[in-house]
């Protein structure tokens, strides 16, 4: 017996992209199976056709509680008990509740249906979806959504390929004059069940939180930006690292389609002070006088409006 879903209601979150989801955080960063909580099958992804969800929890006497909009499984969750078959994109969380010790951490898959013109879907660059779970996307709030990601590296990816990533993100549009242009940059964080910002590595970069997804709308060339921080990275200097993809983003319920292909982005590291970002010092209260405040500062010019952000604001820690 299968219990059908064809309209799952939506607010925002994902996780893990291998076979289970870790306690908080996204499956990618699992290494010991102890830690594993609740286990899908399959795991999240993108897929040409109906999936049959199977939950199990690693302790066989706990009571898994799954939930389908977004919001955290509690008790008066529904239990499963059944295979789950999912007809269009779902947000899947769940939880395993022992009977003698508190409830896991929450867990959560995206299962991403594609239409029929995408079962065949691939491209030479890395693929990247963008879920925002039907809430509109501004540039002046953060909202809840989802980053999957697909790389075949020097094979072509397909959309059906293992996602390498698949967690939940906070999500904005990212610019200000660039907001009258039809593609939209992206700011993405990457957060775990909880909501604390969680660290992973993409294309060999780094791990971080703090992403980009710049969309060069008006250079038609589409190498303006990447060619400037190369060459800067070239000179000596700390540089944005950047990697072209294609991205899809799912704004509305239902299945992935062509109507939903964004077009070339390029996928780069967010400006912000940190070890493997600007690798600078900072400053704490008491520090008001040299030798302390000596050394590298980030300054950022923006328009003063609503969303811009004082210089030492978040990520930039002056």
């Amino acid at each position: 017996m299968f219990h059908r879903l064809t309209n799952l209601g939506r607010k925002a979150t994902a996780s893990a992209s291998a076979l289970a989801c870790l306690l908080a955080l996204p499956v990618f960063a699992a290494e010991k199976p102890a830690e594993l909580a609740v286990i899908f099958s399959p795991a999240g992804g993108a897929f040409s056709t109906n999936v049959a969800l199977k939950l199990s929890a690693r302790e066989a006497a706990a009571t898994i509680r799954y939930t389908l909009d977004g919001s955290e499984p509690d008790e008066s969750s529904p239990a499963f008990s059944t295979p789950l078959l999912l007809t269009n994109t779902a947000l899947v969380r769940a939880k395993a509740f022992p009977k003698d010790r508190p409830a896991s951490a929450p867990c959560a898959e995206v299962f991403t249906l594609l239409a029929d013109d995408l079962a065949n879907f691939t491209s030479n660059l890395p693929l990247l979806i963008v879920h925002s779970f039907g809430t509109n996307l501004s540039r002046d709030e953060r909202l809840e959504g989802a980053l999957q990601v697909a790389d075949g590296g020097k094979e072509r990816t397909a959309l059906t390929r293992a996602a390498s990533f698949s967690g939940r993100a906070l999500l904005n549009v990212r610019g200000r004059a660039s907001l009258r242009y039809p593609k939209n940059s992206f700011t993405v964080k990457l957060i775990d069940g909880t909501g604390d910002p969680v660290a992973a590595p993409f294309f060999g970069f780094p791990a971080d939180s703090d992403w980009i997804l710049y969309a060069p709308y008006p250079d038609k060339a589409l190498i303006r930006d990447v060619l400037a921080y190369e060459l800067h990275a070239a000179m000596g200097h700390w540089a944005p690292r950047t990697k072209f993809v294609e991205v899809f983003v799912q704004r509305t319920a239902g299945k992935l389609s062509r109507r939903d292909y964004a077009g070339v982005y390029v996928f780069e590291e967010r400006v912000k002070r940190g070890k493997e970002r600007v690798n600078i010092a900072k400053l704490k209260p008491e520090d008001d006088r040299a030798p302390a405040i000596t050394g590298g500062y980030i300054f950022k010019k923006d328009h003063t409006d609503a969303g811009a952000g004082p210089v030492g604001g978040e990520g930039y820690g002056a």
